[in-house]
C-alpha cells in the first residue's frame, strides 16, 4: 500500500474514532427520552386542541403510572417502598409531577410559548446548582460552558424575536420559572431513591402522585369537560401521550438520571427543541431557518461538552 493511501486510511480512521468518542458522551436512553419527547410536542398539539389541557396532563400522568406499576409488579418482587423512603417520594410526585404539571399547564396560559421555551431552558442550570448543594455532583467548568453553549444553540432554534419577559406576562413568567425549578428539584429529589429501586417503579409511583395532586388543582385548571365531537386524531395524540411519551420517554429519563446525574441528564433536554423543531419541519411543514439549523449544531455541541470526561 502506498504511504499516502495509508496515511488517508489512518486520517479516516482518526476522524471516525474522534466521531464515535463524541456520541459517546451522549446518553442513549435520554436522547432516547428527548426524541420522543420531541414528537410528542405534536402529538399534544393535536389533543390539546381539541381537549382541556389540565385533563390531558392529569390523564396522562395517572393513566401512565397506572401503566407501568403493572408492569413493576410482574418484573419486580414488590410494588411498595420501604417506610421511610415514603416522605421523599411523595415529594418527588407531588412537586415534579403535580406542581410542575399545574406551573406549566398555568404558565403557558398567561405566557407566551418563546417565553415558556427560554425559561424551561433554565432546568439544567438548576439542576446543577441544587446538586451541588446537595453534595450529589461536583461544579465542573466543561459542564457550565456545555451548557452556556447549548442554551446559545436553544435560543437560535426557537427563534426569539417575539421574546417579551415582564409587563402582561409577568403571572405567567413566574409561574413558568416554577415549573423550571420543579423539573428540576424532580431530578435531584429523585436521586437517593434510584439508588435502591429502579427508573420504572420510582417513575410509577411520582406518577400516580403527581396526578392526586392536580386533583386538587382541578378549579384553578380545568376549563372544559367536553369531550363529544373529539377527532379520532385528538385521541391518538392523547396515546401517544400516555403509551410513548410518558411511559416509556420517562423511564428512559429516570434511568439516564440514574446513571449520569441530575444536571448530566438535563442537560440532554437542550436537545428536545432541535427534535421538536425537526418534527415539526417533516409532518407539519413548517420551516427549518438556516439559524435554527445552526443552532442545532450549537446544542449538540454543548452537550457534548457539558458530559465529556477530561482525557488523563
Amino acid at each position: 500500500m502506498k504511504p499516502a493511501v495509508a496515511g488517508e486510511l489512518d486520517a479516516a480512521s482518526t476522524r471516525l474514532g474522534s466521531l464515535l468518542t463524541l456520541a459517546a458522551q451522549v446518553s442513549m436512553p435520554a436522547l432516547a427520552a428527548q426524541i420522543i419527547w420531541g414528537f410528542q410536542v405534536s402529538a399534544m398539539k393535536l389533543a390539546v386542541s381539541e381537549l382541556d389541557p389540565y385533563l390531558v396532563g392529569m390523564a396522562r400522568a395517572f393513566l401512565a403510572g397506572l401503566a407501568l406499576l403493572v408492569v413493576v409488579g410482574r418484573t419486580e418482587q414488590s410494588l411498595g417502598l420501604r417506610t421511610r423512603h415514603w416522605p421523599r417520594m411523595l415529594a418527588v410526585g407531588f412537586v415534579g409531577m403535580g406542581l410542575n404539571t399545574v406551573f406549566w399547564q398555568l404558565g403557558l396560559a398567561k405566557s407566551t410559548a418563546t417565553n415558556a421555551a427560554l425559561i424551561s431552558s433554565a432546568s439544567p442550570v438548576w439542576a446543577l446548582v441544587l446538586a451541588v448543594a446537595f453534595g450529589y455532583e461536583r461544579l465542573v467548568r466543561r459542564r457550565v460552558a456545555g451548557m452556556a453553549l447549548a442554551l446559545l444553540g436553544v435560543v437560535l432554534v426557537i427563534q426569539v424575536d417575539g421574546l417579551k419577559l415582564g409587563g402582561e406576562t409577568l403571572l405567567g413568567d413566574l409561574l413558568l420559572v416554577g415549573c423550571s425549578f420543579t423539573w428540576a428539584c424532580y431530578n435531584v429529589l429523585a436521586v437517593p431513591l434510584l439508588r435502591v429501586y429502579s427508573p420504572m417503579k420510582v417513575t410509577a409511583w411520582a406518577m400516580l402522585i403527581g396526578s392526586a395532586c392536580l386533583l386538587l388543582f382541578i378549579p384553578l385548571g380545568v376549563r372544559s369537560l367536553d369531550v363529544a365531537g373529539v377527532s379520532a386524531g385528538a385521541w391518538l395524540g392523547l396515546i401517544y401521550a400516555i403509551a410513548v411519551g410518558a411511559s416509556v420517554a420517562h423511564s428512559l429519563w429516570t434511568k439516564a438520571v440514574r446513571t449520569l446525574g441530575p444536571s448530566a441528564a438535563l442537560v440532554h433536554s437542550y436537545l428536545m427543541p432541535v427534535v421538536a423543531v425537526a418534527v415539526a419541519a417533516l409532518l407539519l411543514g413548517e420551516q427549518l431557518t438556516l439559524a435554527q439549523a445552526v443552532g442545532a449544531v450549537f446544542v449538540l455541541a454543548g452537550v457534548t461538552l457539558a458530559n465529556s470526561r477530561r482525557r488523563r
